[in-house]
Formats: C-alpha cells, sequence, structure tokens
C-alpha cells in the first residue's frame, strides 16, 4: 500500500527508540461542534509508511489527561476505503496548512519536511475522555467522534 511519497519511519524529526515516535501538537473539536475543541498533544509510533497511530493527551492537565487515539493514513490508503468509512477521517490539509498542526521542537527545516507528508494524510480520531468530563477527574461518558479543522469557518475564534 506504500506510496511514492509516504515517510519511511527515519524521515521525521523527534524520535523514540527505534526511530519510531512522532510528537504533533494540534487540536481536535467534537464532530458538529466545532466551538467544543481540545489541544491535543499526540505521541505517535510510526506503524507503516502508509500508517500512524497516535496516543493524544490533554496538555495542562496534571497527571496528563489521556483523551483518546488517533489513526493517521496515507492519502493512497484513503482512497481505499469505502465510502461509509471515509465519512468518520478527516483531513489534515487545512491543519497544516493553516499552522494548527505543529511538530513542536523541532528545527524549521524538520517541521516542513514532517508537515510536507502529513498534509496529504487523513485523521480518525476517538477520545474516549468526553468533552463534557474534560475537567472531571475521570474519563466518565461515551466516546466521541472528534475531527481537525478543515477550513478556515470551521475554526473556533479562540484558537
Amino acid at each position: 500500500m506504500a506510496s511514492a511519497t509516504t515517510p519511511s519511519p527515519n524521515q521525521f524529526g523527534l524520535v523514540g527508540p527505534s526511530n519510531m515516535m512522532l510528537f504533533l501538537n494540534g487540536f481536535h473539536f467534537i464532530n458538529g461542534q466545532p466551538s467544543h475543541y481540545i489541544h491535543a498533544n499526540h505521541h505517535c509510533v510510526l506503524v507503516t509508511a502508509d500508517f500512524i497511530q497516535c496516543a493524544i493527551y490533554v496538555p495542562g492537565t496534571n497527571p496528563a489527561h489521556l483523551a483518546g487515539v488517533e489513526y493517521i493514513i496515507s492519502a493512497a490508503a484513503f482512497a481505499q476505503l469505502p465510502m461509509e468509512e471515509r465519512e468518520m477521517w478527516h483531513s489534515h490539509m487545512y491543519e497544516v496548512s493553516s499552522g494548527l498542526l505543529i511538530e513542536p521542537g523541532t528545527p524549521d527545516g524538520v517541521d516542513k519536511e514532517a508537515m510536507k507528508i502529513l498534509v496529504n494524510t487523513y485523521g480518525k480520531t476517538v477520545h474516549t475522555w468526553p468533552y463534557a468530563a474534560k475537567d472531571g477527574p475521570l474519563p466518565v461518558g461515551v466516546p466521541e467522534l472528534v475531527s481537525g479543522y478543515t477550513g478556515g469557518g470551521a475554526a473556533a475564534g479562540g484558537i
């Protein structure tokens, strides 16, 4: 499934054991409710050139709340999904081009190279720590399908 434009794990900046870690910072919102957004730190493992999986933590909580997971796939993998499945995924194009999704702590050149790859990816994100419980001590409630911003009109004013 790999394409010529998808990364090998060692093409990214911040790496962990065996060059298999990527750290991203961005925002998620509850599907259909763009004003209900959450700042999200992504700790990701590069599984293949077409598939990245991330644990999502909420910064500013101590200890940090594990909010959920995001799966990131290449455009080639997305194109192979059934139409009904595609509806649960969001493009990263706007997040990357607007600067809402970044790889903090890396030199600009490294961040720009990673973003050249991520701009053509798609994410499927589920938060098991619901928005309504975001300030609570436990992740009580129904898990939520969340999204990333896909256009300027959707972004909340506070971001």
